[in-house]
């Protein structure tokens, strides 16, 4: 368990520099300049984040001082990495059956798999690539972490909305286990998404078609 830092008033370290710059623009140190795609698409948005996720649970591998430190973003980055994959989901699959473009605005995740699911079977029929198994696994891990981050800001404050400590149960996150259910059902996901996405692009060349 990483050991607690107290900061003294007035000890906390200067910048090493008075020079001010505009962070969200390219500098000079060119090697330190990330590029934006703003053309992204739900599905690579959420592997960006379960990636970092990865690279932080590794760094936990290599340095178990820093476990207590990344676990809670850790545990954003995965939750989120998901309600991005299925929201994606969500629209391309309504687009497919019946042109609908509305996004999902909510942060349930079992309620998102749920309307997704049922979307998916309906769309794909007997293609539907999940056995009843699968989606019962899918639904599960989405239960297990919904316990203690129903609303995705459980790992994001240390309150929710009702001044009430956001998970009070919750004492141990094993990251290796949950790097692995995340990457097993992600993959399950990504099987659903890769049908509907076949479909979606049939719908959208027909309407650009027949405008």
């Amino acid at each position: 368990m990483s050991k607690k830092r107290s900061t003294k008033p007035g000890s906390r370290a200067k910048p090493r520099s008075s020079s001010r710059h505009n962070p969200f623009r390219s500098l000079a140190d060119h090697r330190n300049n990330a590029c934006i795609n703003n053309f992204m698409q739900f599905e690579e948005l959420a592997e960006h984040y379960r990636d970092s996720a990865n690279t932080l649970v590794a760094c936990t591998a290599e340095n178990r001082s820093v476990l207590d430190v990344h676990v809670y973003a850790i545990c954003f980055l995965y939750r989120h990495a998901f309600e991005l994959q299925l929201k994606g989901l969500f629209w391309q699959s309504g687009y497919a059956l019946n042109g609908d473009k509305r996004l999902w605005m909510n942060h349930g995740l079992r309620s998102l798999w749920g309307e997704v699911e049922k979307r998916g079977r309906k769309l794909l029929r007997t293609d539907f690539p999940l056995t009843t198994k699968e989606a019962a696994w899918v639904k599960q891990l989405f239960a297990d972490i919904e316990e203690h981050d129903p609303q995705s800001d459980a790992f994001r404050y240390p309150i929710d909305t009702k001044k009430q400590r956001t998970h009070p149960s919750l004492t141990n996150v094993n990251v290796r286990a949950l790097r692995e259910s995340v990457y097993e059902v992600s993959t399950l996901l990504g099987r659903v998404h890769d049908m509907v996405a076949y479909h979606y692009s049939q719908r959208s060349e027909w309407d650009a078609e027949n405008k």
